[in-house]
């Protein structure tokens, strides 16, 4: 499982590009939705 979830709007998608390279940079494993996640989603 994740370390962490980014959960976000699509105007923020460039921020949020660096933040998730920043996380990966030290360590951890982000998972974030690029597509978007369909209702009822489990990634379990």
């Amino acid at each position: 499982m994740s370390d962490v979830f980014i959960s976000y709007s699509r105007t923020d998608r460039a921020f949020v590009h660096k933040l998730f390279d920043a996380l990966e940079a030290k360590g951890y494993d982000a998972w974030i939705d690029w597509e978007d996640i369909e209702y009822g989603f489990s990634r379990i």
